[in-house]
């Protein structure tokens, strides 16, 4: 009995020294497990790749650090350069405490404890330490427990004070992100909030106030982000950088800005919907309600942009660290095109399906279709003119009359206004807003006659319509444009 009792004792005591030992060793697995997923299933740009640098696993404690380098060659401008580096690497570091026991979990049980922060060096290590001091600009501590769920925190800490280089006055109240998930599952229901970022002097002065959000998102079986989330903010303004036309200050004010974003997956096709509306706008002395711009993108195919996802990237692999952005753009563009006719097979569609502000002289409202229709007849060596009899295009606008009237006006005036300082021709205000009104309301006319818009009592509307490789424009045949837009004659 004695002997068994010594044995036991033995064994758990090994077993008490050798668990951290394993525990270290699974949050090691789990790290590289999650840096695979996410190099090789996760669908990200091919300018971006996340990897795990180093690793220092110890006793009770270890080490971590991850990098997400943008390579930014294939967005340069090839004409005029960019002073942005071609490849920017952001570095994060990470301490973990290893379990089984962790007191300052809300699980004492967790798997780990595991506290990130950004890596800063030269300047930004400098405005760090300005705005900041000791604490750094991004906190996150993440939780974790044995079957792979977390419970994250990341933190921004207020400031107020004078701007680094002492322009303006910063009011700051921070920012707070809450997130439960699972790392391997990449799935997660997040919060953010930040109630408060106010920059002024005494000529411009921007607020905005009541930022939230929320969502939940996960990874699809292709590595597609799915999932939605909303976000709001109670109101935002910007003053100053000029005089309107009433003599006072330049002035924006939103309020209730709102963004919804939803992705969803049926069997291999994504589908996207962007949703941005707010309960008031008002610039200067104009006004603008209840504005709402829906946005979406159906039928894309998530194999094809995964394929080719790993093609560009396995290309920009291949260049050199030096190599020009011409050569990057290049290499982005023949992938497209090697793509495009798989793209197009399941017949793709891009709707603004709603555009509507309510204005002070009525509604303005307007929607969008532009579609593919049998999308595997799309013969990429023929190019545009197999396309066109395979394009849907829908397009409806609507606005008051005296809305178009006064944008009409503003176009004339402009021009008239140029033309007379080129020639250095005066002209007093009474006959300026007399030539105005005339040229105005002559190129409307015109435009009602080419049938390019409608009048009826209360509206300026346009319709135009592309189907089977013939337009109309209200309701009327436009063949002869179309020849002139695609230089094909029509059907």
């Amino acid at each position: 009995m004695k002997r068994f009792l010594i044995i036991s004792v033995v064994v758990v005591v090994a077993a008490g020294v050798f668990v951290p030992y394993l525990i270290g060793a699974k949050i090691e697995k789990l790290f590289r497990d999650q840096m695979t997923m996410i190099e090789n299933q996760l669908v990200m740009p091919p300018e971006i790749k996340v990897s795990l640098d180093r690793f220092e696993s110890g006793y009770l404690s270890s080490k971590a650090v991850t990098s997400l380098v943008i390579d930014t060659r294939a967005m340069q401008n090839q004409q005029g350069g960019s002073p942005v580096p071609q490849l920017i690497k952001i570095t994060m570091s990470h301490a973990i405490q290893h379990g089984p026991v962790i007191f300052s979990s809300p699980d004492i049980f967790s798997l780990a404890k595991i506290v990130s922060q950004l890596e800063m060096t030269g300047k930004f290590a400098e405005l760090e330490l300005f705005y900041f001091g000791e604490e750094p600009a991004i906190l996150m501590t993440t939780y974790l427990d044995f079957g792979g769920a977390s419970t994250v925190n990341m933190r921004v800490p207020p400031y107020e004070g004078p701007s680094y280089e002492g322009e303006f006055e910063i009011s700051w109240q921070g920012m707070t992100i809450n997130t439960v998930g699972h790392w391997l599952e990449m799935s997660a229901k997040s919060d953010m909030s930040a109630p408060l970022l106010e920059i002024a002097n005494e000529n411009f002065k921007f607020v905005m106030s009541g930022a939230r959000a929320e969502g939940e998102s996960h990874m699809s079986p292709l590595g597609f982000g799915l999932g939605g989330g909303t976000m709001t903010v109670a109101d935002m303004s910007v003053s100053g950088g000029g005089v309107s036309a009433s003599g006072e200050q330049h002035a924006l004010n939103l309020d209730k800005l709102r963004l919804h974003v939803d992705v969803k997956q049926t069997d291999n096709l994504v589908s996207v919907v962007e949703e941005l509306g707010f309960d008031r706008l008002k610039v200067d002395e104009n006004a603008f309600d209840h504005g709402v711009l829906r946005v979406e993108l159906k039928n894309f195919d998530a194999v094809t942009v995964q394929t080719a996802q790993q093609k560009i990237q396995s290309k920009f692999k291949s260049l050199s660290a030096n190599a020009d952005p011409a050569a990057a753009q290049k290499a982005s563009l023949a992938v497209i095109q090697e793509v495009l006719s798989d793209l197009l097979r399941h017949s793709p569609e891009f709707l603004i399906s709603k555009a509507e502000v309510q204005l002070a002289e009525g509604l303005a409202n307007g929607r969008v279709r532009i579609a593919i229709q049998n999308g595997d007849q799309f013969d990429m060596q023929k190019g545009l003119p197999t396309i066109i009899p395979l394009l849907i295009i829908e397009v409806d606008l609507r606005a008051p009359v005296k809305t178009i009237n006064q944008m009409a006006q503003s176009i004339v005036r402009k021009q008239i206004s140029a033309q007379l300082a080129k020639n250095k021709q005066p002209m007093t205000d009474e006959e300026l807003e007399q030539r105005t009104q005339h040229f105005a309301e002559q190129m409307l006319m015109q435009g009602m006659q080419q049938n390019f818009i409608k009048r009826d009592e209360n509206n300026y509307s346009l319709t135009l319509r592309l189907t089977d490789g013939n337009l109309f424009l209200n309701g009327l045949t436009a063949d002869g444009l179309m020849a002139k837009l695609t230089g094909m004659n029509p059907k």
